[in-house]
């Protein structure tokens, strides 16, 4: 599970004038292309954002008529979602997260501020989709167990969890050894293949200048 300390770090990602550099303005180009992997032509369906920053990929969703439910431990960032999508938000506590809820008056996004680690089932049941851009393999590798724990007990029986990943690579083409960023294929496969789910990968795209791969993986439930 993630430390005080790792949670501290990150909301004093957002704690500067400038948004984070693991923050990405517009759209995410994989969900774009790939979004019926997720949605799969359903309408009005709930949609789950773990560690959310302030993606606009929410506001896209909602704008499609899907619910949203986001957790972000950085309250700056909430705010700033609301603000710059125009949004005004009702807020109030949620001690069930040991969090605060902010939401549209409409009920159809909803951001728990509060570590996801504190986030259950029991709070907004079961998800139609999840998009992850980043944040399982921002953990450190001793709390990922924990983070898929949590994550597939969000999933309904037709989720489609769509698990956007970032892997650094060195001159030969061979994965970086960091502290975040440094999961392994093996690794992912039998995070989620031993929760009884299937995993695949729908998408790689190299962004040379950095040396990363961009990866897009699909996890679904096997029952």
């Amino acid at each position: 599970m993630a430390t005080k300390e790792e949670i501290a770090e990150w909301e004093k990602d957002w704690q500067t004038d400038k948004d984070p550099m693991f923050h990405s303005n517009g759209k995410n180009h994989l969900l774009v292309t790939h979004l019926d992997k997720m949605i799969a032509g359903r309408k009005n369906i709930k949609i789950f954002f773990p560690m959310c920053g302030k993606m606009e990929d929410m506001k896209w969703m909602y704008d499609l008529g899907h619910s949203v439910v986001g957790v972000e431990v950085a309250d700056k960032a909430v705010k700033q979602f609301f603000s710059e999508n125009g949004l005004t938000a009702e807020v109030e506590d949620a001690p069930a997260v040991n969090g605060k809820l902010y939401k549209t008056k409409d009920g159809r996004i909803k951001i728990y501020c509060c570590s996801i680690f504190d986030f259950n089932k029991e709070v907004e049941g079961e998800f139609d989709g999840i998009f992850d851009r980043g944040a399982y393999a921002a953990l450190k590798v001793d709390s990922r167990p924990k983070y898929a724990d949590i994550l597939v007990t969000l999933m309904s029986r037709s989720c489609n969890y769509l698990l956007n990943t970032f892997q650094f690579e060195d001159d030969d083409n061979k994965p970086v050894e960091r502290e975040y960023h440094n999961y392994t294929l093996e690794e992912i496969n039998e995070t989620f293949s031993k929760r009884n789910c299937f995993i695949e990968i729908v998408d790689v795209v190299a962004i040379e200048e950095h040396g990363v791969l961009d990866r897009l993986h699909l996890v679904t439930r096997k029952s």
